[in-house]
C-alpha cells in the first residue's frame, strides 16, 4: 500500500473512502495529535520540500500550531514514523534560521525525536571522487565562519559536531545492507519520483572544472566556459548516486570560490558544503544529508539542484526504514487519559503496524515507471472514462482488471494509473490503495505454498486463538464493531430504533437476561429458602448464559433507564434469588451478599445510578 491522505478532523481519519473506516487521528484539539510526530524533516527550499513531500507513504492534513510557531507544515509517515516536515522561510538561509525552525516545531511538537536536515550541498572534489546526484551523509559538522579575528588572521574555534549513537548506529546497519545488497535510492526515485520529470537525473554534463579556473561573468552560462580548462575523470560505470560519509562544512555564506573551498576542505576535512547543520546541531540530535548539486565553486548552476534534491530524500527514506526511535515517546507533565476513542484509534493504528514488514515495497519497486508521455492514452480511452465515471461505481465497486500478452506492459500500466491517483488525492482528500501480488520468480509463482502463504499473511495481525480449553481460531471484527456502534451503523439499518439506540438495545438485553434467569430458576426450583450452591454451579454448563445474565441484567436495566421505564422491573425482580444466584458464581467469600441485603443497597455498591433514580421517585 503506498501514498494515502489522513485527516485528523473528518471522517476519513486514517484516511480511507467510507467514514466508516475511522483509524487515525481523530481530535484536533487533543494535545496526544501532536504527541505522535517524532521526526523532524527540515528544508531550506521549496523544491527540497516537494522531494520530501513525494517521499511520504500517507501525507495528514495539517494541524494547530502554538501561538508563537511561525512554521509551515507537512505532516504524513514513512513506514512507522509520523514525520514534521517544515521549510526555511522563503529567501531566508542559514544556521540561525535554521535553529529557529526546528525550535518552533518542537514546541508544537514536543515528542520529535531526531531532526533530519536533507536538502543540496556543494561537493567538494578533492580527495572523493564526488560527482553531482552524490549524497554525502554528515557524520560529523564544522561550523567553518565561527571564530575570532587576531593580526595574524581568522582562527576558527568552531568545534566538531557528532550526530548522536542512536543516528549513528543506524547508519553503520545501513551501510553493511548497502555493502551486501547495494543502495535502494534508485529504486526509491524511481518509485517515488518517477512521474516527476523535473527531478529526474538532468541531461546536462557534469563539469568539474580546474580550482584554478573561475567563471569570470556571473550573467554568462558555463557552456561559454573553456572546456580545455575541465577536470580529467574517469567515466563510471552506472548513473546511479554514490553515498559518501564524512564531514560537512557548515556556515551562513555561500562557498562560491573554489581556492577557498580546498583550503578549508583540506583544513577541516569536510566533503561538502552547506548552510544550516550546524543551527540544528546543538538542538537536538540532527543528522545532515545533502544531495551534490555544483562543486562549491564560481560555475555554480541550477540544473542539478532538484535531482540532488530528490537523491538526498530518497536515502532519507531509507535511512527511516531502519531508524526505530524510543520505544515509548517522552511525555513532560502531566498527561490526562486518553478518551475511549482514542485508545480504540490507538489499537487501530497496533493492527495497522503490525502489518508492515521490512522493504515492504521492494518487489512492487522492481517495475519501471512509465516513461514521459507514455500509458497518458489509457486516461482518454472511452473503458476506462467509463470505468472512472462515479455513475458505474455501484457496478465495479472499484476494481479494474487488465489482460493482456505477458510483457504487454499490464503492470506499467497499473502503475501508471495508481501514481496519477495518488495526484488526485491531494486535491480531493481521499485514498488510492493497492496490493502488489508478485507472480514474476519462479520459486513464488508455482509454489504449493503460495496460496497458504497469502492466506497467512493477509491475516497477520488480524486473526487470533482464543485462550480456553478449546482454542479455536476467530477473526478481530474492530471495523464491525465501529460500523454497529461508533458510526451509527444500527440505526441505518434500523431507524425504529430512534435516536437514543443503545439505550433500546440495552432494554432488549435485560429482557433476554431476565427471561433466561427466571427460566432457570423457575425449572431449578430456587428460592429464598433452598440454597442450591455448588450443585447449580456443576449445571451451567447446561445452562451457560446463566452467569452472564445473572451478573449484567441490572447493568442492562441502568442503561436502558433512558429510554424504558425500569419501575415495573424492579418491582417484579427477584432480589433474594438473584442474590443465591449471583453469590454461586463469586469466587470470593468477602464479596458475597448478605440473604437480607436490599435492592437499593445492591444497586449503590454497583453503581447503578439510574435505578436508584427510579426506586427514589417512586418512594418519594
Amino acid at each position: 500500500m503506498e501514498r494515502r491522505r489522513l485527516s485528523h478532523t473528518d471522517d476519513a481519519a486514517l484516511p480511507y473512502h467510507a467514514k466508516r473506516r475511522r483509524t487515525g487521528f481523530q481530535q484536533i484539539g487533543d494535545d496526544s495529535i501532536h504527541d505522535r510526530y517524532t521526526v523532524a524533516w527540515i528544508c531550506a527550499l521549496y523544491i527540497e520540500m516537494a522531494a520530501a513531500r513525494a517521499m511520504l507513504d500517507e501525507e495528514h492534513v495539517d494541524c494547530p500550531r502554538q501561538a508563537n510557531d511561525m512554521n509551515s507544515y507537512v505532516l504524513g509517515s514513512i513506514k512507522n514514523h509520523n514525520v514534521v516536515i517544515a521549510c526555511l522561510p522563503t529567501d531566508q538561509y542559514g544556521t540561525n534560521n535554521a535553529a529557529s525552525v526546528l525550535s518552533n516545531m518542537r514546541r508544537t511538537f514536543p515528542n520529535i525525536e531526531i531532526g533530519l536536515m536533507v536538502g543540496i550541498g556543494g561537493g567538494v572534489p578533492l580527495k572523493a571522487d564526488i560527482r553531482l546526484g552524490d549524497i554525502v551523509v554528515g557524520v560529523r559538522v564544522m561550523q567553518y565562519d565561527l571564530g575570532k579575528t587576531l593580526s595574524s588572521g581568522f582562527q576558527r574555534t568552531g568545534v566538531p559536531k557528532i550526530p548522536d549513537s542512536t543516528i549513528r548506529a543506524v547508519i553503520s546497519n545501513l551501510r553493511s545492507r548497502h555493502e551486501l545488497n547495494g543502495s535502494r535510492v534508485p529504486l526509491i526515485l524511481r518509485e517515488k519520483m518517477g512521474t516527476y520529470a523535473a527531478y529526474s537525473r538532468p541531461n546536462e554534463p557534469d563539469r568539474l572544472f580546474l580550482a584554478s579556473y573561475h567563471h569570470e561573468d556571473p550573467a554568462s552560462p558555463c557552456d561559454e566556459c573553456d572546456l580545455s580548462k575541465l577536470e580529467t575523470r574517469k567515466t563510471r560505470l552506472s548513473t546511479d548516486p554514490a553515498i559518501y560519509y564524512g564531514g560537512v562544512g557548515s556556515a551562513n555564506t555561500v562557498m562560491k570560490d573554489s581556492t577557498i573551498r580546498d583550503q578549508i576542505a583540506r583544513e577541516l576535512d569536510v566533503l561538502c558544503f552547506e548552510m544550516e547543520a550546524a543551527g540544528l546541531m546543538d538542538i537536538m540530535p540532527c543528522l545532515p544529508i545533502r544531495g551534490i548539486c555544483d562543486y562549491s565553486d564560481s560555475h555554480k548552476a541550477k540544473e542539478w539542484q532538484r535531482y540532488a534534491a530528490a537523491t538526498a530524500a530518497a536515502y532519507t527514506y531509507e535511512f527511516l526504514e531502519l531508524w526505530r526511535g524510543d520505544s515509548q515517546a517522552s511525555y513532560a507533565g502531566h498527561q490526562r487519559p486518553p478518551p475511549e476513542h482514542c485508545i480504540v484509534s490507538e489499537h487501530h493504528e497496533e493492527i495497522l503496524r503490525s502489518l508492515n514488514f521490512e522493504e515492504i515495497d521492494a518487489r512492487k519497486s522492481t517495475i519501471k515507471a512509465a516513461h514521459s508521455k507514455t500509458c497518458r492514452w489509457f486516461l482518454k480511452h472511452p473503458d476506462y472514462i467509463s470505468w472512472a465515471s462515479s455513475q458505474q461505481m455501484p457496478h465495479h465497486h472499484g476494481f479494474m482488471w487488465i489482460r493482456g500478452k505477458p510483457g504487454a506492459g499490464k503492470s506499467t500500466i497499473m502503475k501508471f494509473i495508481y501514481s496519477e491517483s495518488k495526484k488526485k488525492d491531494r486535491k480531493h482528500q481521499s485514498l488510492t490503495a493497492s496490493f502488489f501480488f508478485n507472480a514474476r520468480e519462479v520459486d513464488t509463482e508455482d509454489s504449493e505454498n503460495c496460496f497458504a502463504r497469502c492466506v497467512i499473511s493477509s491475516s497477520k495481525g488480524l486473526a487470533e486463538i482464543t485462550k480456553v480449553k478449546q482454542p479455536r481460531v476467530q477473526f478481530i471484527h474492530e471495523s464491525v464493531r465501529d460500523f454497529l456502534i461508533k458510526d451509527k451503523g444500527l440505526h441505518e439499518l434500523w431507524p425504529e430504533l430512534g435516536p437514543d439506540w443503545e439505550s433500546v438495545g440495552h432494554e432488549r438485553l435485560k429482557l433476554c437476561c431476565y427471561s433466561y434467569f427466571e427460566l432457570v430458576t423457575t425449572k431449578k426450583q430456587i428460592k429464598e429458602d433452598h440454597p442450591v450452591g455448588y450443585k447449580l454451579l456443576l449445571e451451567t454448563n447446561i445452562y451457560p448464559f446463566l452467569e452472564y445474565a445473572s451478573q449484567y441484567v441490572l447493568h442492562h436495566s441502568d442503561f436502558a433507564a433512558n429510554t424504558a421505564n425500569q419501575q415495573s422491573f424492579l418491582e417484579r425482580f427477584q432480589t433474594s434469588v438473584w442474590i443465591w444466584v449471583v453469590n454461586v458464581f463469586e469466587k470470593f467469600q468477602i464479596r458475597k451478599y448478605s440473604p437480607a441485603a436490599g435492592l437499593l443497597y445492591i444497586l449503590a455498591d454497583r453503581g447503578h445510578s439510574s435505578l436508584i433514580r427510579t426506586i427514589l421517585d417512586c418512594n418519594g
